[in-house]
């Protein structure tokens, strides 16, 4: 609990945070595009405006061509903002292959967003 602490007042701290993704190279589907995905990751202005895009659902998931990046297209996004007081103040997210397994990804990823606006908040003495 204090990790997860941490990391949120980490992201709370900067603009965009990525972590594991290195993670990217075990999946087969994709290898051929991994070293572009992974320069995704490091353009923060280019993945700020990919994962904030429309923050007002709980959980948004694109997958293959729903994707704006043609690299993207065997990959698959989860993300879900964190809000304090009805205010997004970021965005959790999973990038992985086309074929993760969506009933475990999008229930943590709803969670860890939901934790994170309450740690927040607390921090924030709000």
């Amino acid at each position: 609990l204090i990790a997860f602490y941490d990391a949120a007042n980490e992201a709370a701290a900067s603009d965009v945070i990525v972590k594991g993704q290195t993670n990217i190279l075990s999946a087969v589907s994709l290898r051929n595009d991994a070293p572009q995905i992974i320069e995704f990751l490091r353009n923060s202005d280019e993945l700020s405006a990919q994962l904030l895009g429309d923050s007002s659902k709980s959980v948004r998931i694109k997958i293959g061509n729903e994707n704006e990046q043609s690299f993207m297209r065997n990959a698959a996004i989860v993300t879900a903002p964190y809000t304090v007081k009805n205010n997004t103040l970021g965005v959790i997210g999973v990038i992985g292959p086309s074929k993760m397994d969506y009933s475990k990804i999008i229930p943590l990823v709803r969670y860890i967003s939901e934790a994170a606006g309450k740690l927040l908040a607390e921090s924030m003495d709000i």
